[in-house]
């Protein structure tokens, strides 16, 4: 079998509508050749297309029975698998309206919040971002995403005195996590360098249009 061959079956399956087939067969094209450009461009039409599909009967129960659980999933859907940040915000906020103690829909809304403080360097997103994660780790003190994006806002602001204890906790929780060891030890060889205050980061950083070497 040649990528072509993979991407031709592929195409087939999608032509007769058969998106499950097609889907399956652009895996197995992609664990084959890894390195083909066509084989992984197959495979994201394939996806695009399938969450499409998705989407549809999503707002469609919606409409008819809405839950918690789909603006969840839908909102999840543009900002993780098509990188739509807009509309995952506006499906979030919407959802957040009817269900304001969604830990998953204030997460999300944490992180995009965060994406755009990495990109604008803006105060508000920071302080967004925060109060929605915190929002999250309080509804849901399992949710480990939302401790862990708590604690690399503080850090990456150089609030190390605050990012400290957050990881203590999530490494508590999730003994062994390389990624929180890592942080953590980061943070503590800072932590004599944190900013005095929240305030002060953002100021520096809103100045700057920047994060710190120290705090990236």
């Amino acid at each position: 079998r040649t990528p072509q061959n993979l991407v031709s079956l592929v195409e087939r399956y999608m032509a007769a509508a058969d998106e499950e087939h097609a889907l399956e067969m652009a895996r197995k094209a992609v664990e084959k050749f890894p390195n083909s450009e066509k084989v992984q461009n197959t495979y994201q039409n394939v996806r695009r297309l399938q969450l499409q599909s998705e989407i549809t009967e999503i707002n469609k129960a919606l409409r008819r029975s809405p839950s918690k659980a789909h603006y969840e999933r839908l909102a999840a859907i543009y900002h993780t698998e098509l990188g739509n940040r807009t509309k995952a915000f506006e499906t979030a906020l919407e959802g957040l309206t009817k269900y304001p103690n969604s830990d998953g829909l204030h997460l999300i809304s944490g992180q995009i919040r965060m994406d755009r403080f990495h990109t604008d360097f803006l105060a508000n997103d920071f302080t967004e971002a925060v109060s929605h994660l915190e929002k999250a780790a309080s509804i849901n003190p399992n949710n480990y995403k939302s401790h862990l994006c708590l604690a690399r806002l503080y850090s990456e602001a150089c609030v190390f005195g605050k990012a400290k204890p957050v990881l203590e906790q999530v490494l508590k929780a999730n003994p062994g996590d390389t990624n929180v060891e890592t942080l953590l030890r980061h943070v503590e060889d800072n932590v004599a360098l944190s900013q005095p205050s929240v305030d002060d980061a953002l100021s520096d950083i809103e100045g700057r249009r920047a994060l710190s070497e120290l705090g990236e």
